[in-house]
């Protein structure tokens, strides 16, 4: 069962993870409430680094499994409606990806404000972006007592049948989620699994903290700076 535990964050280790609950037959699923037992939701929050998504994708592309990205409006690093988002995110869903929507509930007030414009925002990028009704939280507000909180018409990644009925298993802050019982407990017992990744700490071979952060430094000048010169002054375009 542990033949699995020497891992890293590498893309050849994640081929390995993923591989190793299909061998231990797993499926994959959507947020769809159905826990059979033996499913794994693969949930991947896009906080940051949304240009390794592909890298990702294509990963469980080969595996036949698929996931879903959740990407969110407010970022920092990205622009969901630039036209290079926009294909990245085309790329995602022709790899068999589902997209929701990634919530940061310190952008309101109150639960009600929040609900609100949770909806409105589902309505308006449904117009731009393939969107499933799905969606999780980046930052839960401290107002917010049950982060498995209901609105109609949406899922919420955090709901009970999600995050308590099932093994809920996170890379956040870069835990090496495969080193804890919970996971293993989890497998032995047949039971379902919520797998939430960050696709910053994913790359081509595993790496230091330092080099993430320049890797990131590099991505936001480069990819950001280059490609906004480029498409919109000829000057830059020779």
């Amino acid at each position: 069962m542990h033949e699995i535990l020497n891992g890293e964050f590498s893309f050849n280790y994640y081929r390995d993870l993923l591989a190793f609950l299909i061998k231990e037959g797993y499926s994959f699923s959507s947020f769809d409430r159905d826990c059979t037992i033996k499913r794994v939701i693969l949930r991947h929050d896009i906080d940051i680094d949304i240009y390794n998504s592909l890298n990702m994708a294509e990963i469980e592309s080969q595996l036949g499994a698929f996931s879903t990205w959740f990407i969110q409006p407010n970022n920092d690093f990205y622009n969901i409606l630039s036209k290079q988002i926009l294909d990245i995110i085309s790329g995602i869903r022709n790899l068999g990806g589902i997209i929701g929507l990634h919530i940061d509930g310190t952008m309101f007030s109150d639960q009600d404000e929040m609900i609100i414009n949770i909806k409105k925002m589902f309505d308006f990028y449904q117009e731009y972006l393939p969107l499933d009704p799905v969606f999780s939280f980046h930052r839960p507000a401290k107002f917010l007592e049950n982060p498995a909180i209901e609105i109609d018409g949406l899922i919420n990644a955090y709901e009970t049948s999600f995050f308590k009925e099932m093994a809920y298993i996170s890379d956040s802050n870069r835990r090496k989620f495969w080193e804890e019982e919970r996971l293993f407990n989890a497998i032995e017992n047949g039971a379902s699994i919520q797998l939430l990744t960050h696709p910053l700490w994913w790359r081509v071979k595993d790496t230091s903290k330092e080099i993430i952060q320049k890797q990131v430094r590099d991505m936001a000048v480069e990819k950001i700076a280059d490609n906004a010169l480029r498409n919109n002054i000829k000057l830059f375009q020779e």
